[in-house]
């Protein structure tokens, strides 16, 4: 073999090199950013993620694939939400307020009732626990 063959395969094998790594860097999925902001602690000492919610009401409401994928996204802006607010007071709960009625839109007609049930047990939970930092306060 000449030197110049040998010159030609090596850089043909560069070029598949570098065309491999250009292809692998824009057919690649984005990284997952993990936030500081997507958990919160929980009054009873949980940490609450983006994906803690989707299991917990795909444990009740047995979520379709797209409703997970469309809660997943809402439960992200929400924890990131919830995580500027101190916990146990009246602005938190004002957060999952306005949180409901957007879970509420993704869910199917036959899944109203259960979600309204979680609503309302966790309304009186919230409002123990507004009660309770009311009167430690005093």
């Amino acid at each position: 073999m000449t030197s110049f063959r040998i010159f030609r395969i090596v850089l043909m094998i560069l070029g598949i090199f570098a065309a491999g790594i250009a292809t692998g860097r824009y057919a690649a999925p984005p990284p997952v950013v993990v936030s500081s902001k997507m958990e919160f602690s929980a009054s009873d000492g949980r940490i609450i993620t983006p994906r803690f919610i989707v299991a917990c009401f795909d444990r009740k409401l047995q979520l379709a694939p797209a409703q997970k994928k469309g809660l997943i996204r809402e439960a992200a802006t929400f924890i990131e939400e919830v995580a500027t607010t101190p916990p146990g007071t009246q602005q938190r709960f004002d957060v999952f307020l306005r949180y409901y009625p957007k879970v509420r839109a993704l869910l199917r007609a036959d899944q109203y009732s259960a979600f309204d049930a979680l609503v309302e047990t966790h309304k009186q939970r919230m409002a123990e626990i507004l009660k309770e930092g009311a009167e430690s306060k005093q």
